[in-house]
């Protein structure tokens, strides 16, 4: 769910007083009646969207007339349009080439980044899991200075390797510790903010499906503010059955608080085929939360580089709540003019 009730706004008073109506019914000069306030609460949706175009690039300097947006098949209007991310490279080109001053344009806002290792025995998945982790080391020098990065593991229990951290050195221990897949250690230290205090251990060592542990992660990254990116380098969601691939109970809830925690998954599928049946849950957690699925299986450098200039940037939509029903409704976003992606998540939750 991805609302936001605003503190509530005072409307005004409506103070309503004696007046003199005649001698006889005059009150005292200091009688008043009891003075009556209305107290309405505003509630507020956001919607993190990412617009890239053919070449994987965001897009730029999109405005409220810029996006369709319907809940539940109800046409939104928007309240505002914000962008969140790195300033367009061309732009500042151009405008130091113009011999502008650049210094004062913001640098983005730091990142918060949670890569979900999920591991296992399979040949397939091991040889998936090495061969991403050289990619890996080009993810780390892509990041800025202040993004912030987890990582954590899944393979018979949920384990979380390093809380969140600037340390390129100890992330890059963490990576490599999840391709060689022996002996995972604990987390060496409290990060701030901190996913390790928010998540339920008992639970975490109880956790037996994938599912699970994505909503006992999603859990956690709800009690830390802002937006969040999931990085899942996996091998399957669900069981194959002769119906076909069935997921989970726990991956309803975990979509629910994926969205709640503003958490957009991308996924990278680390097995060593070009198809596989388990591939379905990959794709759907990924269009359930705006992101987006990879093979790596060939060319995984062209994969993660999709990730990574998708990750430049966002934009925040933010509408008042519909009047709808509470429950899941389907949210469907568009650009009115432009030709380009659009990358939201598939449903929104609204409760009062």
């Amino acid at each position: 769910m991805i609302r936001h009730p605003h503190p509530a706004s005072r409307l005004g008073a409506l103070v309503l007083a004696a007046a003199a109506a005649g001698a006889t019914g005059a009150r005292s000069a200091g009688a008043q009646r009891p003075q009556f306030r209305e107290r309405v609460e505003v509630q507020t949706v956001m919607l993190e969207v990412r617009v890239v175009d053919g070449r994987n690039e965001p897009l730029r300097g999109l405005v409220a007339e810029d996006f369709r947006v319907t809940v539940g098949g109800k046409p939104i209007a928007l309240d505002s349009v914000a962008w969140e991310g790195a300033p367009d490279r061309q732009s500042i080109a151009d405008r130091l080439l113009a011999g502008e001053d650049v210094g004062t344009i913001a640098p983005p806002p730091p990142r918060l980044i949670v890569l979900f290792y999920q591991i296992g025995d399979d040949r397939s998945r091991i040889v998936g899991h090495v061969r991403m982790a050289r990619q890996m080391d080009d993810l780390v020098d892509t990041l800025a200075l202040d993004d912030k990065v987890a990582v954590v593991a899944f393979g018979s229990q949920l384990r979380v390797l390093l809380d969140f951290t600037d340390d390129r050195e100890a992330l890059a221990e963490a990576i490599k510790v999840t391709a060689i897949n022996t002996d995972l250690p604990r987390p060496r230290r409290i990060g701030s903010p901190s996913l390790v205090r928010y998540l339920d251990w008992a639970a975490a060592a109880k956790a037996t499906e994938p599912e699970t542990a994505l909503l006992l992660t999603a859990n956690a990254l709800e009690a830390i503010p802002g937006p969040k990116t999931l990085l899942m380098l996996g091998w399957g969601l669900g069981h194959l059955t002769r119906a076909g691939v069935v997921l989970d109970d726990d991956y309803g809830p975990a979509r629910s608080a994926l969205a709640r925690s503003h958490t957009t998954v991308f996924t990278l599928d680390v097995t060593d085929a070009g198809s596989h049946s388990l591939e379905v849950g990959l794709q759907q957690v990924a269009e359930d939360t705006g992101g987006t699925y990879s093979k790596t299986h060939e060319f995984p450098g062209l994969a993660l580089d999709r990730i990574e200039r998708a990750l430049l940037g966002h934009y925040t939509l933010t509408f008042a709540r519909p009047d709808l029903p509470d429950g899941v409704h389907p949210v469907r976003v568009e650009l009115t003019k432009k030709h380009a992606d659009v990358l939201c998540q598939g449903s929104i939750e609204l409760r009062h």
